[in-house]
C-alpha cells in the first residue's frame, strides 16, 4: 500500500433530497479528493433525492436492495479502488477528512474511522 493509491468513495442516499447536494460539495471540496466519487441512490425515496442526485453531476447507482446493508455492500462491488470511504448523505464533512485518513492507510489497518459531530437542528436531535 502507498500513500498515493486511488481511493473510491460512496454516498448511501434515502430520503436525502435537503441534504445531499451539501454532502457532495464538502467532498468536493476535500484537500484529498477521492480518485472516484459515486452515490448508492434507493429508488423508495419519499422527496426527490433520485433527481437532485442526478443534478449534482455524480454517478448514480440505483440501489437494488432494501436495505442499507445491501446499499454498502452495492458501493463495495462497483467501486473501481482498493480503497474504500464512504459518509451518509446527511454528513458535511471537513476538508481535510479525507486526507487525514488516507495518511492512515499504511499503518496495516483493514478500517479506517473517524469521529462525527453532530449538527442538532432540531430540540430532537440532540439526544445524539
Amino acid at each position: 500500500m502507498k500513500p498515493d493509491d486511488p481511493i473510491s468513495m460512496y454516498v448511501p442516499a434515502r430520503n436525502a433530497e435537503g441534504t445531499l447536494a451539501d454532502c457532495v460539495a464538502a467532498i468536493r471540496a476535500q484537500t484529498r479528493p477521492p480518485d472516484e466519487l459515486y452515490l448508492v441512490v434507493d429508488p423508495r425515496s419519499h422527496d426527490g433525492t433520485m433527481d437532485a442526485a442526478r443534478r449534482l453531476g455524480v454517478p448514480v447507482h440505483v440501489q437494488t436492495g432494501r436495505s442499507l446493508g445491501a446499499a454498502r455492500n452495492q458501493a463495495i462491488h462497483v467501486a473501481r479502488h482498493r480503497w474504500l470511504a464512504s459518509c451518509d448523505s446527511d454528513v458535511f464533512l471537513e476538508p481535510q477528512w479525507l486526507a487525514r485518513l488516507a495518511a492512515r492507510r499504511g499503518e496495516q489497518a483493514v478500517g479506517i474511522g473517524g469521529a462525527t459531530l453532530e449538527n442538532a437542528r432540531s430540540p430532537f436531535d440532540h439526544w445524539r
